[in-house]
């Protein structure tokens, strides 16, 4: 998929195209560039939501998709909306497209219930990071400034020790 130019772009409607057959997944963002990245993940992880996007990018390569801005869309309360006429008037559903709901929806405001963050959480409990990730992570982070809103607002997460009963080693 080929760089376009919008990295100040925010939200807004933007297609996935199959360069061989311009056939589209199309869909909607508040952040285009984060959008762009989970898209991308999702198919070289092979677990993209629509299935027939997948197919497809397996069969013919990640160099035969591209990924592009169709609308930058100001008010993100209108981006459903807009997405929905873009879908309307492209007519990208399958098979002649990759949309497979003919409704555009949206999860902006949407909140998970007590009981599913029970469940992810417990679903998460006793996995561990390996070595290699977090050299990665940590790679990532190399050279980048804290700021002040940060340090401070860890400073008021991270509970203080206090070692009441000091342990003295004697060297020998």
């Amino acid at each position: 998929m080929s760089e376009k130019r919008y990295k100040e772009i925010t939200s807004g409607i933007y297609c996935i195209v199959n360069k061989l057959s311009n056939m589209m997944y199309i869909g909607s963002a508040i952040n285009l560039r984060k959008r762009k990245h989970e898209h991308l993940l999702a198919l070289r992880k092979n677990i993209h939501p629509s299935r027939y996007l997948q197919f497809a990018y397996n069969k013919y390569g990640a160099d035969n998709f591209e990924f592009r801005v169709l609308q930058i869309v100001n008010d993100v309360n209108d981006l459903t909306k807009v997405e929905q006429g873009w879908i309307n008037w492209v007519g990208c559903l399958v098979p002649k497209g990759y949309n497979l709901a003919p409704t555009a929806r949206s999860q902006l405001g949407f909140r998970h219930s007590e009981e599913s963050i029970k469940l992810m959480s417990l679903k998460k409990k006793g996995t561990r990071i390996t070595a290699e990730t977090k050299a990665k992570m940590s790679a990532v982070r190399k050279g980048k400034k804290q700021s002040i809103e940060w340090i401070e607002k860890r400073m008021k997460l991270e509970p203080l020790v206090l070692i009441t009963d000091p342990i003295i080693i004697k060297a020998e």
